[in-house]
Parts: structure tokens; C-alpha cells; sequence
């Protein structure tokens, strides 16, 4: 069951696309560095993907943009993989921070992004040699 507010989303269903663009530790808000941790102590990834929306509508336009999204786990996330790399995204949620008053300015209303994990779509292939010799 989803957390209160947190949405399951069928990524392969809402994105034509999804390229790995960049995975850094995700940085502990008010600290110079310090990786974020979960309860259970594993660490928070920054995970920025280049998702294109499928079409709801035939005739519509694509629409891309680039989400960051957050991983916890106790490996980097796409490790070995290429900015550019097309990928799958496992467990994707989406969720809101309340909008709130604060100072006479409202502040929050965001969405935030997570995972459970990303996979590479590239299909492996073989060298040029390995190409030419079952040509």
C-alpha cells in the first residue's frame, strides 16, 4: 500500500522515454555533503532522467522534461551506465509537499519523484567482430 499521499505510477505506461542523464548522493539538506540516509540507514541517490510523456491524445505534441527523482539503496543507482543510457524505472511513486503558509509567503506545493530502483533498456551488442563474424 502507497504512502499517504504518494501515488504508484506505471512508468512504462506514462513515459515513451526515460534517459539516465546524471546519479550523485543525494546531499542532506543544510550540510556540506553529508549523504542523506534513510531510517534504516541506507543512502538517498539523486537520480536526473529525461522522460518523454506519452501522448494521451492522438495528434498530441510530445512533451519532454527532466525530473530528478530520489533511489535509496545501498549501491549507486545505474552504476556502469552511461549519461544517455535509456532506462527503466522500478517502483516509481509520485507525491506532493503541502503548500503552507510561512512568513505571509506560501511555500511547498512540490512534486517530488522516487524509485525503488532504475534498469538499463539497452540491448547488448556484440563487438564489430563479433558483428562480422555471424554476418
Amino acid at each position: 500500500m502507497a504512502a499517504s499521499g504518494t501515488f504508484a505510477v506505471d512508468a512504462a505506461a506514462t513515459f515513451t522515454s526515460v534517459v539516465l542523464i546524471n546519479v550523485a548522493p543525494k546531499v542532506k539538506f543544510g550540510t556540506t555533503g553529508q549523504q542523506e540516509v534513510n531510517a534504516a540507514g541506507l543512502p538517498k541517490w539523486s537520480v536526473d532522467v529525461a522522460v518523454t510523456f506519452t501522448p494521451t491524445l492522438a495528434g498530441m505534441a510530445a512533451h519532454s522534461e527532466l525530473i530528478t527523482l530520489t533511489v535509496t539503496g545501498a549501491g549507486q543507482p545505474g552504476l556502469g551506465l552511461n549519461p544517455g543510457s535509456p532506462v527503466a524505472l522500478d517502483g516509481f511513486r509520485v507525491g506532493l509537499n503541502p503548500p503552507e503558509m510561512r512568513d505571509e509567503k506560501i511555500r511547498g506545493g512540490k512534486l517530488w519523484f522516487s524509485a525503488s530502483g532504475l534498469r538499463s533498456l539497452a540491448v547488448a551488442q556484440g563487438s564489430r567482430r563479433e558483428n562480422a563474424a555471424t554476418s
